[in-house]
């Protein structure tokens, strides 16, 4: 890690192994804030349990996505409000994660992502969608969201959360997904800008 008066720079971060339980804010957080970046990096293999905002929370700062190409893979969220959340990235592989039991969110959740691949990953039993990709300040765009199963979302009494939400979203490919949500009043939901 360099650090000067004005930049923060991290880069081939390794978090692997890691058993998290009961945090009172977020399992593992990164943040990459104003003119920093966090690049190359991976997130490999924790377990994560109980924690009250989050499980993995991956974040750069609003409007730039100065965090970047980054490995999350086979981690095992449960448990936590959101399991997995991820904001401001580029370039990252999000892969064979398991995210069971979200007591207040998402399973996985984007916002302002870009060219990004949200593959084979196991979602159950999220509060709301089992997925769910959306903006903040920047449209997502080039996203691969495909060979993911979710089942059991939308636990939430009276919602309408679809097992795989997306808005705000360009040039992306959703493909291949499995779907088993009898809670769900659709699979899938696209909405425009």
């Amino acid at each position: 890690v360099s650090q000067s008066r004005y930049t923060a720079t991290s880069a081939g971060i390794s978090i692997r192994g890691n058993r998290i339980d009961t945090a009172f804010r977020k399992g593992i957080a990164t943040y990459a804030h104003e003119t920093g970046t966090l690049s190359d990096f991976e997130i490999v293999n924790n377990r994560i349990n109980g924690c009250g905002l989050g499980g993995l929370y991956i974040s750069g700062i609003s409007g730039y996505r100065n965090t970047s190409n980054g490995v999350i893979k086979g981690n095992v969220c449960w448990d936590n409000y959101v399991n997995i959340q991820l904001e401001e990235l580029q370039a990252c592989t999000i892969e064979g994660n398991i995210a069971r039991s979200s007591s207040g969110g998402v399973g996985i959740g984007g916002v302002d992502l870009s060219y990004c691949l949200i593959t084979d990953n196991v979602v159950d039993r999220s509060y709301t969608s089992g997925i769910a990709i959306t903006k903040d300040t920047l449209e997502s765009i080039g996203l691969t969201i495909d060979g993911n199963i979710v089942t059991n979302t939308n636990i939430s009494e009276g919602a309408a959360n679809p097992g795989i939400s997306v808005s705000y979203l360009e040039g992306s490919v959703i493909d291949g997904n499995i779907i088993i949500d009898p809670n769900s009043h659709q699979n899938y939901i696209v909405t425009g800008k």
